[in-house]
């Protein structure tokens, strides 16, 4: 990792551990927890219920809670496991925050019809594992699709899918 990266995501990383150190700031106490500038890649990671994410397609783009508590959208760039001594430290996720499109005529009412959301993608950000609930799925559209200079993502929620139950009560019976 280079030196801004290392920051940024020692600073991440302290908000679980707050005694963690740099490995830089000598000298170290014992017992010290330090965080080294290596980080092992992770190429996917299973997120819960057979649900894997990766940086590649098509599980790039997640659905998260944000580390303010809101739901979020994002584009997977890394999944990585920091290295360190005195601490077993957990993946950590750098993803490039969604932000929705602003409009001013009528498809967003369709386009939330649809249950459908307009993204661009723009801030990093971090996050564990346990803050993912679940990829979801996108259809990329280039620049000057729908109105908009920049390229944009139609991401579906899996959040807005019917919860009612489905009927059992099959009318049709293939063998008796």
């Amino acid at each position: 990792m280079d030196r801004k990266a290392y920051v940024k995501v020692l600073h991440f990383c302290c908000q679980t551990v707050p005694d963690l150190r740099a490995y830089y700031n000598l000298p170290h106490p014992p017992q010290a927890k330090v965080m080294f500038s290596l980080a092992k890649e992770i190429k996917s990671l299973e997120v819960g219920q057979g649900r894997r994410i990766s940086k590649r397609k098509p599980n790039d783009i997640v659905e998260y809670i944000s580390n303010k508590g809101e739901v979020a959208y994002g584009q997977v760039c890394d999944i990585f496991r920091p290295t360190g001594i005195g601490h077993e430290y957990s993946d950590v996720i750098k993803v490039i925050r969604g932000k929705q499109v602003a409009r001013g005529d009528a498809l967003p009412i369709y386009l939330e019809k649809l249950n459908v959301l307009q993204m661009h993608f723009g801030s990093i950000e971090y996050i564990y594992p346990p803050q993912v609930v679940s990829p979801v799925a996108y259809c990329r559209l280039p620049a000057w699709s729908l109105a908009t200079v920049n390229p944009s993502y139609l991401i579906r929620p899996l959040g807005g899918l019917s919860s009612a139950p489905s009927s059992t009560n099959d009318p049709m019976e293939l063998d008796p």
